[in-house]
């Protein structure tokens, strides 16, 4: 059940698994959420919907959490942005730099993310 009040979260990542994952953990804790396997497919959703935060993967094929980052702010959407990889030689700061808020690692950056959600939003 949707809440007009509560933010919308959009989760893209190429792993079916991981969205069906994400979804559910972040709807039993009251988050409305939009789920996307491919950089493509979230921008038409950011096209089509209200939303207030991106938790993307970095690594997809075609294009990466980057290229989506970057498209993202072009849009100048007001949209809190994290990014989740896997990669653990990933820096932190680098990302950062890039424009996202946060750089999460798989597997257990969900966890992170989840609490800096409840904290947040």
């Amino acid at each position: 059940m949707s809440n007009k009040n509560q933010k919308t979260i959009l989760v893209v990542d190429d792993e079916v698994q991981i969205l069906s994952l994400f979804q559910s953990l972040l709807e039993m804790e009251g988050f409305d959420v939009l789920v996307a396997n491919s950089c493509d497919e979230g921008l038409d959703l950011l096209s089509k919907n209200s939303i207030s935060v991106i938790l993307s993967d970095i690594r997809m094929p075609v294009h990466d959490g980057f290229y989506f980052l970057k498209k993202v702010k072009e849009l100048k959407l007001d949209v809190d942005f994290y990014l989740i990889s896997g990669d653990l030689e990933m820096q932190a700061e680098e990302v950062k730099k890039l424009g996202a808020i946060e750089l999460f690692t798989k597997p257990n950056g969900f966890d992170q993310f989840l609490l800096k959600m409840k904290q947040e939003h």
